[in-house]
């Protein structure tokens, strides 16, 4: 038997309504009030005192009362009272002849005791009927209703002379008495009992229309085959056991002060309303399904008329225990979803969960606007938000975590806002973790995070994992800020903080943001792999913006930590306007055995400005960058990497780097990356520089540029570089540069010097007209070894004025060298 069941500690409304009909029988103007013989001597008895009929009589055993009837109704305006005799606490009357029971006035006792209405035929309460009943009350169509626990007593309606009265309390409905019948219950009218007291109502189909009122207690509808429920339900529990469930209302549904606590097997619970559905604040904030394999699903807007809000309160919390639940509506607000199912009772072990239920909200005309929402479990279930407007989240946490394989996460809607919101898919222990895709005109992440990483555990032997793919896709803006972070990582510690070797490949998830324009604000963007002994390929990141890519103040990175093995991911930005602003950095560093991505930047017009006054600090500090650090674009390797620097591509038609900027490739041991600007127009001031260098024994990386229109460099330690540092043994990098016209001034310069013991690097520069001017120079110097070769092809004009040089060098500490 599947059982649901409505909770709470304080009383409260349940108002539902369904949309489906239902046949009844029609009111009877002459209703009939006739007992059988099937009591022998112990037969029921009626007494008629004006519109009042009491029925005495009947056969007592112990505290139980028996009522035998060929017919049982109750007229218009009339009303039935049982004597309730001292002593009996449960008055059981059955209908043994072939009609619905129709009753269409009061049905009372005259006393405290229960009361049991049982006819396998049917059951009518028309819309003037009502109870007077200090006890419970139950109504069923169940053939015989059993006697004590063991099943030795029974009261039945089929056959009546097999029934066997005993003293004991009225045990469980027999839910096989149902079988193969199609009796229904229906209710139109208002049935209330005393609070603290039960409503029952068990047939093969049930109906409420009416209202059902049990302040205090419990009440129950079982319907084994259908059950449709709609009117006032207003009870502390609400207990639904059926096989096929609508819950619904014409105009609005609403649940107040009650919690869904049990749903059992495989039951398909259905809340539909044609307008809306309102869960009020609930006492003790949670709504609760036990697990079972059936479906929740909440409808509003049934008629798809644009009318039709699903609202509660978001502190509170809907928990599914593994169920898949789906939300529909024109407008969503929704409090906290969890979906998760624990195996083990009390304990919360990673390793024995089950699987857990998707959770599906859909707004078809309006907004979102969600608490919290969970879905943990050996495969996580999906979380799929979908609005025609607006998803908003305020402070919430959207979690679908799993052990085999984390769910996805999808949000689609004109606008979402995920303000303070937290949306992981990691995986910590053995699976693949899940994608994450954000869909909208407008998206924003404000104080927030995206996650979906990979964590080691222990005794993990699965071989190859994947993190999940990072989506966010907007026609227009997406906005990052307020110490925003994306990240996919791979790492070899565990949820405990404990570092595990990592067998076979792990693949990191790729990052792809695409948008109109895109604003990133102190915050940051990150693929890595992470810990002493994580190994992998870290995730790429893509960035595909058709206006304007502001970045002030923030990271984005893919690296590879200290011992760690792999690859660096790839970083890739196509904009139309790309600015890097007040200490922001693209960087792809390797500080493990493996590689560095590189960095590619396709854009209209590139600007690169500025360093940052604070320490800039994300992700608990995981990205980072120090106090007066530059903006930049950076591939580099440390020592101790082995890996190879990234090498850093700009295409572009006017590239700008100012203000203390740096665009650097720089190595120790592995080979470095080299830096190709391919652009119209060049212009570094006020520091700008673009760089290359080594501090080990491998070669510095090469500068190569074709530029075609014009390069100026203007002012102090501003120019191109590629040099060697003191104590390393790896050559100088070269410079290649064709400009149609360059122009070098005020301290600016161009150099290649090996400050080591290798050596310097080449000068090549081709260009229609070369102005040095005012301090500026072109150097090619060494201090230990052979210096460069400066090469210039001039076509047209040559200045070199007010103090400016070209100076090549060599062993100017005292060794031999050509310069």
């Amino acid at each position: 038997m599947n059982n649901i069941t409505y909770k709470s500690a304080y009383k409260g409304t349940l108002a539902l309504l369904v949309i489906a009909g239902v046949t009844t029988s029609g009111q009877s103007v002459f209703a009939q009030l006739i007992p059988d013989n099937t009591l022998a001597t112990e037969s029921s008895n009626i007494s008629s005192n004006g519109l009042k009929d009491t029925v005495t009589g009947g056969a007592t055993r112990g505290t139980n009362l028996f009522h035998s009837f060929t017919e049982f109704n109750v007229d218009i305006g009339k009303s039935v009272y049982f004597a309730n005799p001292v002593n009996i606490e449960n008055i059981l009357t059955r209908v043994t002849g072939g009609n619905v029971s129709n009753i269409f006035g009061k049905l009372g006792v005259e006393g405290n005791a229960n009361l049991f209405l049982i006819n396998p035929n049917g059951i009518y309460f028309g819309n003037g009927a009502s109870l007077d009943i200090k006890g419970s009350f139950t109504a069923t169509t169940a053939d015989s209703i059993k006697l004590g626990e063991n099943g030795f007593g029974l009261f039945s309606t089929s056959d009546p002379q097999s029934s066997n009265f005993l003293s004991v309390q009225p045990g469980s409905l027999f839910v096989n008495a149902l079988a193969n019948q199609q009796a229904e219950i229906k209710n139109e009218g208002n049935l209330k009992v005393a609070d603290g007291k039960n409503i029952t109502l068990f047939g093969a189909n049930v109906t409420n229309t009416g209202t059902l009122t049990a302040q205090g207690g419990t009440v129950q509808i079982t319907g084994a085959e259908n059950l449709k429920v709609r009117g006032n339900i207003k009870t502390d529990t609400l207990l639904l056991d059926t096989k096929n469930l609508t819950i619904g209302e014409d105009d609005s549904a609403t649940i107040d002060k009650a919690t869904l606590e049990s749903l059992s097997g495989n039951t398909n619970l259905i809340f539909q309303a044609i307008n809306n559905f309102n869960i009020n604040p609930l006492s003790d904030k949670i709504l609760s399904l036990a697990s079972g394999n059936g479906s929740i699903k909440f409808t509003t807007d049934a008629d798809n008329n644009g009318v039709g809000n699903f609202q509660m309160d978001i502190t509170d919390n809907i928990k599914t225990n593994g169920r898949d639940i789906s939300i529909l509506g024109a407008n969503l607000t929704l409090g906290n979803i969890d979906s998760t199912l624990e195996s083990v009772g009390g304990n919360i072990n990673l390793q024995y969960f089950n699987n857990s239920g998707k959770i599906t909200l859909i707004a078809k005309q309006g907004s979102i606007d969600a608490g919290s929402i969970y879905s943990f479990g050996n495969y996580g279930g999906n979380i799929t938000l979908e609005a025609k407007n607006n998803i908003y989240r305020y402070r919430g946490n959207i979690l679908a975590r799993g052990t085999m394989k984390s769910g996805d996460v999808t949000l689609k809607a004109s606008s979402v806002d995920l303000t303070g919101t937290v949306i992981y898919t990691t995986n910590y222990t053995m699976g693949d973790a899940g994608n994450i895709s954000i869909y909208g005109d407008y998206v924003q992440l404000d104080q927030g995070a995206l996650g979906s990483d990979l964590f080691n555990h222990s005794g993990n032997t699965n071989q190859n994992r994947k993190a999940g793919i990072i989506t966010i896709n907007a026609t227009k803006d997406i906005y990052l800020k307020n110490n925003s972070f994306i990240n996919s990582y791979v790492r070899s510690r565990d949820d405990r903080g404990t570092s595990y070797p990592i067998y076979g490949d792990w693949q990191g998830g790729i990052i792809n943001i695409q948008a109109n324009s895109l604003y990133i604000n102190d915050s940051s963007i990150n693929t890595a792999v992470r810990d002493q002994q994580g190994k992998g390929i870290a995730g790429n990141i893509n960035i595909n913006v058709n206006e304007n890519l502001n970045i002030s103040r923030s990271i984005i990175v893919s690296d590879l930590e200290e011992n760690t093995q792999g690859k660096g991911g790839n970083i890739k930005v196509n904009a139309n306007n790309f600015t890097l602003e007040n200490g922001s950095q693209i960087r792809t560093p390797t500080a493990g055995l493996g590689n560095a991505g590189d960095i590619t930047i396709n854009a209209n017009n590139v600007k690169i400005s500025g360093i940052t006054e604070n320490k800039l600090c994300f992700d608990s500090c995981y990205s980072s960058v120090p106090a007066g650090s530059s903006s930049g674009l950076f591939s580099n390797t440390t020592p101790s990497s082995e890996g190879k620097a990234g090498n850093i591509l700009i295409n572009t038609d006017i590239l700008t780097i100012s203000d203390g900027a740096i665009i650097s490739a720089s190595n120790v041991n592995g080979a470095a990356g080299n830096i190709n600007i391919t652009a119209n127009k060049l212009t570094a001031n006020n520091g700008g520089q673009i760089l290359t260098s080594t501090s080990g024994n491998a070669k510095a990386g090469n500068i190569i540029m074709k530029v075609r229109d014009n390069i100026t460099l203007d002012g102090t330690n501003t120019g191109l570089f590629a040099n060697t540092q003191i104590g390393s043994t790896g050559d100088s990098g070269s410079i290649d540069i064709d400009p149609e016209i360059f122009i070098i001034r005020n301290g600016a310069g161009i150099g290649v010097n090996s400050q080591g013991n290798g050596k310097g690097g080449n000068i090549t520069l081709q260009a229609g007209t070369l102005i040095l001017d005012n301090q500026a120079f072109i150097t090619a110097e060494t201090i230990n070894n052979e210096g460069g070769e400066i090469t210039l092809n001039i076509n047209d004009l040559f200045w070199l004025r007010n103090n400016s040089n070209i100076t090549a060098t060599a062993g100017t500490a005292g060794a031999g060298g050509n310069g």
